[in-house]
């Protein structure tokens, strides 16, 4: 399984790791000898008995790759899997799906394919994006169709994170996600959609935060994820 993230922070991959006994350097530390029976699902094996996650890390901007890198999960990650533009895409689709994100995917196409040529079995690809923004949405439904284009019999798999009318940061937040749910529909086999106002119910109502931090929502949305 090779893994997509746009602006995650590493949470879900601190999950991840936590489950197989993995510390924040990719060096085994579990008590258990089933956490390393599927372990190759997400990590390859590299030098002195290190494991690197299957990921892929992508932005328009690079303030997100430099939050990921100084965060206690930044040594984990294959530093050449970062793979960000300069510019971003202001929260507008069309630039993320036509202008600066057609200019990166090659880039991001090239960086998937060396992880795809590295696993015994590719099952599929998995990725986790936001349809508000212009980069998850634009860019995100561009990966899916060049994914679909090049390995059409692999499993595209998405957690995407859907905005809300109660709970948004941009105007143009509806329109960025409508323009995106064609694409899931024509090109992925499962999407998970992820309610940014449910994310909000559940700090307030179960976990009794009163205010919720971008941490706190990114949480729910890491152990969500399987």
């Amino acid at each position: 399984m090779v893994s997509v993230l746009w602006d995650s922070r590493g949470l879900f991959w601190e999950i991840i790791s936590d489950e197989h006994g993995i510390d924040p350097n990719g060096m085994y530390h579990g008590e258990n000898d089933l956490q390393l029976e599927r372990i190759d699902v997400y990590y390859n094996e590299a030098n002195n008995g290190k494991y690197v996650p299957r990921a892929v890390l992508i932005d328009l901007e690079p303030g997100t790759m430099d939050s990921v890198r100084q965060s206690a999960m930044g040594m984990l990650f294959r530093p050449d899997n970062f793979v960000f533009g300069q510019s971003g895409a202001g929260n507008n689709w069309a630039k993320g799906h036509y202008t600066e994100g057609a200019e990166l995917i090659d880039s991001v196409l090239d960086v998937l394919r060396k992880e795809s040529e590295g696993c015994d079995c590719l099952q599929g690809f998995q990725l986790a994006h936001s349809l508000g923004g212009g980069t998850g949405s634009g860019l995100g439904t561009l990966l899916i169709s060049k994914i679909r284009e090049e390995y059409p019999d692999r499993i595209m798999n998405t957690f995407s994170v859907v905005p809300s009318p109660k709970v948004s940061d941009t105007v143009v937040e509806p329109y960025n996600a409508t323009l995106s749910i064609h694409q899931l529909v024509e090109n992925t086999d499962e999407t998970f959609c992820i309610d940014n106002e449910a994310l909000y119910d559940i700090c307030f109502r179960t976990l009794k935060l009163s205010s919720p931090t971008y941490g706190d929502l990114n949480h729910l949305v890491s152990v969500s994820l399987p």
